[in-house]
Order: structure tokens, then sequence, then C-alpha cells
């Protein structure tokens, strides 16, 4: 709460709102791209609902839950970043 820019809610989002929020996407999508992770609670999600992890994008702003989304989810690309870049950040990575 002392940097309300730096963290997008106060406390982690819970699975019950994940699952409604992921039961409107669906899944095997061609490419998900999750702004802000935090925790990874909705990422959790869509890989259990299918979810290719090779056709998910994580960009997360704050180091520190970047290198604990590294750790919980290896075979997901996570990038440090900011969502207002986000244009330049799918070109780095070959998506329009």
């Amino acid at each position: 709460m002392a940097r309300p820019k730096a963290t997008g809610g106060i406390r982690p989002s819970s699975h019950a709102l994940a699952r409604r929020m992921v039961d409107e996407l669906g899944v095997g999508l061609q490419w998900v791209v999750e702004l802000g992770p935090g925790t990874g609670v909705f990422t959790e999600e869509l890989l259990a609902r299918g979810q290719p992890p090779e056709r998910l994008l994580l960009l997360e702003a704050n180091e520190t839950f970047v290198g604990m989304l590294r750790e919980r989810f290896p075979m997901v690309r996570i990038m440090h970043g900011d969502a207002r870049h986000l244009p330049q950040i799918l070109r780095s990575v070959g998506l329009e």
C-alpha cells in the first residue's frame, strides 16, 4: 500500500476468482498474454485447464514476482517489463 504503482492488488487474487475468469476465456487459445501475473494464480488455472505453456507469455513489472514465477512455471515465457511497452515486447518475441 505504500507504493500503489508497484503492485496492482493489496492481496493475491483467489483461486475462485481465477476459475471464474478463465471460464470466460476458454482454453487452447493460440496465445495468452497475462499482464501482471503477480503470484501466478491465473497462470496456474490456465495451465490446469490445458493452455499450452509454450503459448503463454507473462509480463510482470515486479522483479521479485518475476523470479518467483520463473521458478514456479519453468516452461512458460516470463518477461520482466511494463505493459505500457506491450507492442514492442510482443514484437521482440515474434508476436504481433
